[in-house]
Formats: structure tokens, C-alpha cells, sequence
């Protein structure tokens, strides 16, 4: 069926019936293409591939998305056909992610996303533009650096103006907070580019996602992926943050109080979200500690290190609570490598928790050696947890060891290196 619909040229009528003066005729032939382009129908039968190719061949994406700035959103029936065009590219993308960057060069698509996701309104298209954009972002690099370094949008600042809609408002519903989810994720995917952390810092996107933790709405658990994603190998970007005041709203976040507290009374977490929220407080304490430095008329590491002396030196007990936490974690994973077959298949599904918990630990072992190289009066506070709680310190020193070993070879790399080598406890007799 499907290579005669490409043998006798359907998609080639159906795809010239987009540009249709009369727009019902134009949703009708959407509407059959959404239905031969269902990853689900297409995924049965490896020759219908050749729908998708006859598609691009024919500049479909093209015509989709030049029909989308025909639609009225305030139409009924035109919503429908925004909505299966959104449907139909996503497809696309499904079925074949690389056309994601092909697409996002030959059309309009991301500014008409970028638009979209901007409407105060929240709507099934918002919805599902959210996620066109989110899955665009988090395919290929060239997308994230189109959306943050296009000649005719910004679009770092276009996405944090689709943020600040929910500073003080609330989703009313699970698909609004999965609408909320999709935009921050786009912002954080984004980040992944350094000039767009750039681009970040100098539109105040700090200073937003710093109200955000201070508002403790549900934005706040997004809010925390997208800092963690802003100073990720950035020591500017660090320093920025704490001359924000960042880490006010950060270190009551990382203790489970605050936002952190709220959203768990708030909102039914599964353990997934739980151990996902915590896992970006970890690494942001991790990429502060390890790129914040003292210079003239910038005491940012000095304010670091203060909070941890704060409050009878509680902020140490929780990282020392975290790591104890983690690799234990570590450790059911260890022991359960004998079991079998069935039981290792399990333990498969759940490789990423524990990949994370690996990487959890490296990053508080890495935070105590900062805080201890940084203070005596730390320091002695880490050797008595020790002692309490008959850790050693040549197993921190390995894990230390792996971390370092992991840290890349470029210039940013070798000076974390060194700083952490510097630090290094010494081994236990």
C-alpha cells in the first residue's frame, strides 16, 4: 500500500493539495498524511519508509510548514490542522531524526515554535508545539545552536520569555506541567552550547530562574535542571550566579528545604523525579565548588565555602548523608553483577539511575575536597564524620581518582585536574 501511494504519486497530489486556497481541503489531505506518517503503522512495515523519503524528496516539510502561517489558531477547525501539521513533523522526526536539522535549516519551523510557546494561553497546540520544539532541540547540536544563534530571532531570549510566563503562575493541569517541562528542557538542551550560556547570563537568565526557586512553584523543579545546564564547564557563568545571589536560593534547595520541600508535599514525585531533582542540586554544588576562584573584587569561592561553616556545619552533614546515600546505591549495583540472567535484565532497565549514582558520588566526593582544601575548620568536621561513620579515606581517594581520570584534556579539564589534585586527601596507611 504504501510504496503505491509513492508509485502512483498520492503524496505528490496530497502534498500539492496543502497550498489549496480552500483550507478545509488543505486540513483534509493533513489530516490523511498524519495518518500514513503514524510511527506506529510505519514501524510494521520497513518498505514504508518510502512515504517519509517521497515527503522530503517533494519539499513536504516545506509546504507544512508554510501552510502552518495560513491557519487562524483561533479557528476551530484550523486548530485541528496546526495540530495534525505538528503531529505530521514530529512523525517526520520520529521515524527519521536526522531530517531534524534539514528541516530546521529549510524552514521556518523554529521561529514559529519559538512564537508559539510564547502564548499566555495554554492549549493543545501549545502543548504539542512544546514538545515539536523540545524533541528538535535535544537531537543534534546544529539545532541548538540555530535557536541560539539565528540571524533573525534570539532565540535564548525568546525561550526565557515562554519561562517567565509560569514565574508566578501555576499549571493547571498534567499536560500544562508537561508544556512547562518541554519549554524549560529546550532552554536546558540550548545551554548545552557555551555561547548560548553566554547569551543566558547577559539576558538576566539567572536573575529569572533565582525567582523561580524564591516563588517554590512547580517552575522551581524545572528552574534547577536549567541552572545546572548554565554553568556546566562556565566558571563566569558561576561567578555570575553567586553574585546573583544564588546561592541564597540554591543551598536550601540542596538541603530539601525551600522549593525542594514544597514540591514534595505539593506534588506526588515519583522516585525518578525525586532522585533526578537531586541529582542537579549535586552537580551545581559540584561545578561551583570546582570552577569558583577569589580574585580582586570577587570573593565568590570565600562566599562558597562560608555557607558550608554556617548552622553548626549542617550543609557537610548533608553532603556527607548524600554520599553515603549514593554509594550504597553504588553497592547494590556491585553485589547484584552475580545474579541472574532475569535479575541483570532488571537491573539493565535501571542503568541510568545507576550511572547517575556513580556520578552523584564522584561529584560529592569532589565537593568535601574543595570544602576540606578550603577550611581547616571543614576539614576537622569531615575527619569526625568519618570517624562516626567508619568511612575511609582512601575510598573517597578512589573514587576521587575516577572522577579526575574522567575530566577532559583540554585547558578548562587540566586546571580542574590540578586544582583537585592539589586537594587530594592523602591515603590511609
Amino acid at each position: 500500500l504504501f510504496q503505491k501511494l509513492v508509485e502512483y504519486k498520492a503524496v505528490n497530489s496530497l502534498l500539492g493539495l496543502l497550498t489549496h486556497e480552500n483550507t478545509d481541503i488543505s486540513i483534509s489531505a493533513i489530516s490523511i498524511i498524519e495518518e500514513v506518517t503514524d510511527p506506529e503503522v510505519l514501524s510494521d512495515n520497513d518498505e514504508a519508509i518510502c512515504v517519509v523519503d517521497a515527503i522530503m524528496s517533494q519539499n513536504g516539510h516545506s509546504l507544512l510548514v508554510q501552510n502552518l502561517n495560513r491557519l487562524e489558531d483561533t479557528l476551530e477547525e484550523d486548530q485541528r490542522g496546526i495540530n495534525l501539521t505538528i503531529e505530521i513533523l514530529k512523525n517526520l522526526i520520529e521515524i527519521k531524526p536526522t531530517l531534524g536539522p534539514k528541516m530546521c535549516e529549510e524552514t521556518e519551523i523554529l521561529s514559529w515554535l519559538l512564537k508559539r510557546v510564547r502564548s499566555k494561553t495554554f492549549d493543545e497546540n501549545k502543548l504539542s508545539s512544546s514538545e515539536l520544539l523540545n524533541m528538535l532541540a535535544n537531537s543534534d547540536s546544529s539545532i541548538q545552536n540555530m535557536i541560539g544563534n539565528s540571524a533573525k530571532f534570539e532565540g535564548v531570549d525568546l525561550l526565557l520569555q515562554a519561562c517567565a510566563i509560569y514565574r508566578r503562575k501555576e499549571p493547571f493541569s498534567a499536560e500544562e506541567e508537561e508544556c512547562i517541562e518541554n519549554i524549560f528542557g529546550t532552554l536546558s538542551a540550548v545551554l548545552m552550547v557555551s555561547e548560548n550560556q553566554t547569551k543566558f547570563r547577559r539576558g538576566e537568565g539567572f536573575e529569572l530562574m533565582i525567582r523561580f526557586l524564591r516563588e517554590k512553584k512547580y517552575t522551581a523543579l524545572c528552574a534547577i535542571k536549567v541552572i545546572d545546564y548554565a554553568i556546566t564547564n562556565n566558571a563566569k557563568n558561576c561567578e555570575h550566579m553567586v553574585e546573583s545571589g544564588g546561592l541564597k536560593a540554591i543551598f536550601p534547595v540542596f538541603m530539601g528545604r525551600a522549593a525542594a520541600r514544597k514540591l514534595k508535599k505539593s506534588k506526588k514525585l515519583s522516585k525518578g523525579e525525586v532522585i533526578n531533582f537531586e541529582e542537579h542540586c549535586i552537580s551545581i554544588m559540584a561545578t561551583l565548588a570546582l570552577y569558583l576562584e577569589d580574585r580582586r573584587g570577587h570573593d565568590c569561592l570565600s562566599r562558597f565555602i562560608s555557607k558550608f561553616l554556617e548552622d553548626g556545619m549542617e550543609k557537610i552533614d548533608r553532603v556527607v548523608e548524600l554520599y553515603v546515600e549514593y554509594s550504597k546505591r553504588m553497592q547494590r549495583f556491585e553485589s547484584s553483577k552475580g545474579e541472574t540472567k532475569r535479575e541483570e535484565a532488571e537491573d539493565e532497565r535501571e542503568s541510568n539511575e545507576i550511572e547517575m549514582g556513580i556520578y552523584a558520588v564522584q561529584r560529592l566526593a569532589a565537593i568535601m575536597t574543595v570544602v576540606a582544601g578550603c577550611s581547616s575548620a571543614a576539614n576537622s568536621k569531615l575527619e569526625a564524620k568519618f570517624v562516626q561513620l567508619n568511612m575511609s579515606v582512601n575510598a573517597i581517594k578512589k573514587i576521587l581518582d575516577m572522577f579526575v581520570k574522567s575530566l577532559g584534556e583540554d585547558s578548562a579539564g587540566k586546571t580542574l585536574k590540578s586544582k583537585l589534585l592539589a586537594l587530594m586527601p592523602v591515603e590511609e596507611n
